[in-house]
Order: C-alpha cells, then sequence, then structure tokens
C-alpha cells in the first residue's frame, strides 16, 4: 500500500508486507519458518527545490533454504530522474546498513561452514542506474531495461565486512511477429577486496554470496539453486557418517539467456 502525493506535492509513503513458505526447506529443531518481508518508506521530491528526490526505507526479511536468514536494512538515498537525456532513466546515490542472522542446525556448524556462516553487519556506500527503455512494463515487445550498480563496503561506514562490488544487467526485446517476441538478456556481477572482521579468512559470509537459479536466471532450476558448493562429513545421533553437500554460492556470476 501507499499514499502518494502528500500535500499536492509529489511525497508518498508506502509501506509492503509478503508471506511465504518455502516447500522444500530444512527444518531446524523441527520447526519451519514462515517467510516474510516487511518495509516501509518515504519519499521526498525536490529537496531544497532541486531535481534531486530523497528516500529513505528500512526492512526486516526471513527466508528460508539450507538455513534460516533474517535481515534487518536501512537505507536512505538521493535520485535524479533524467528528462531531456536518456529522459526517464534513473541515476541514484546510496549509503546503507544491514544486519544478517543465520541460524542452522547443530550439523550445518561444523568446520568450513562456520567460518562461512554467522551473524555480520555491513554498512556500505554506492550508486545505481536504471534506464528502463521497454514500450510496455507487462508486456515488451522492443527496447531494452539496463539497472547497473556499483558499492563499496567498508569498516568505516559501521560494518564487520568490507568488500568492493558491481553488478549491470541488461535484457533487449525484439517483436517478430504478432505475440512473438525475442527476449535476450546478460548479467554480471562480482565481489572483490573481500575483507571481514573476527576471521582470518577473507571469504564471503553465506548470507552474501551470489546464486543463480529461477526464471530470472536459469530455468528449469529453483530459484538459489545453482552455485559452488562444499562436500563434507555429517554425523547422526547413533554417530553413522554419511557424506553430504552444501550450497554456498560465489563470488562471481555471469548469466546468458
Amino acid at each position: 500500500s501507499s499514499y502518494n502525493n502528500i500535500g499536492g506535492v509529489g511525497r508518498q509513503i508506502f509501506a509492503r508486507i509478503r508471506l511465504s513458505e518455502e516447500a522444500n526447506q530444512k527444518a531446524i529443531g523441527n520447526k519451519t519458518l514462515i517467510g516474510r518481508t516487511l518495509s516501509v518508506g518515504y519519499l521526498e521530491p525536490y529537496i531544497f527545490d532541486i531535481p534531486i528526490d530523497w528516500s529513505i526505507s528500512g526492512s526486516n526479511s526471513a527466508r528460508a533454504n539450507e538455513t534460516w536468514l533474517l535481515t534487518q536494512s536501512a537505507e536512505t538515498a538521493f535520485s535524479h530522474k533524467f528528462r531531456y537525456v536518456f529522459p526517464g532513466s534513473v541515476l541514484s546515490l546510496f549509503y546503507g546498513q544491514q544486519i544478517k542472522r543465520e541460524e542452522s542446525s547443530g550439523e550445518q556448524k561444523l568446520g568450513y561452514l562456520q567460518v562461512m556462516g554467522g551473524n555480520v553487519r555491513t554498512g556500505r556506500i554506492g550508486a545505481r542506474y536504471r534506464y528502463d527503455h521497454r514500450n510496455n512494463i507487462s508486456w515488451p515487445t522492443g527496447g531494452f531495461l539496463l539497472n547497473m550498480e556499483a558499492s563499496s563496503a567498508r569498516h568505516e561506514f559501521g560494518g564487520d565486512l568490507a568488500y568492493d562490488y558491481w553488478s549491470i544487467a541488461n535484457s533487449y526485446y525484439l517483436g517478430l511477429v504478432e505475440k512473438l517476441v525475442l527476449a535476450v538478456g546478460f548479467s554480471f556481477s562480482s565481489y572483490y577486496d573481500i575483507s571481514r572482521k573476527g576471521t582470518k579468512a577473507d571469504i564471503l559470509p553465506v548470507s552474501e554470496t551470489i546464486y543463480v537459479g529461477g526464471a530470472d536466471t536459469v530455468r528449469g532450476f529453483a530459484e538459489r539453486d545453482l552455485g559452488p558448493k562444499i562436500e563434507f562429513d555429517e554425523f547422526n545421533d547413533d554417530e553413522e557418517r554419511s557424506r553430504t553437500e552444501e550450497l554456498i554460492g560465489g563470488s562471481n556470476a555471469s548469466v546468458f539467456k
């Protein structure tokens, strides 16, 4: 829900609630998780009477996959919408704080997974650029959609994790005949110069790593179903050992579709 054009000057307040449950999640302590995303935000247009909008938002989310991932985040951004050069495109500068907490069973806390997991706080600044040149948002038959981001997380920004990150995603649409469209897309994303407090291993925690899979990346696979895996020994209550795999995600991804 949202309340738009407050005071007749374009101010906006919005709230979003989403609930879902992953059917194939692993139970932790004989419990499953109802996933959620709760977010609120405020937009102030044309601050100081210049064509720059200011926004502030916060969210709380929970997601169940191999582990439970609980996230709290807040972000403030300044955005400019271009009206003459590349009309309709938006450039945003942002600062964000995020806290991610993982919950998992005791078996999942062994060895390498202990280093990869845990709670992590991130403070980062960055820029985003979006250019939506599609002729129709719901069923485009021409044009393209471009999304780009470059950001930097630093300990000085109030976080346990430091890194540089960039991503670019572009989709093209070409109408061939009536009701038949060729859609071509590619995306690249990468983390580098990673540093993490409290551990000698400068690697991303699982909560930050990149996965692919699902309708938006690789169809035929579930969301977050593709990525690097590790193997380790798992023991049951009778000390019987079995070999198992854990999906940990990666620090780079390239997708063509």
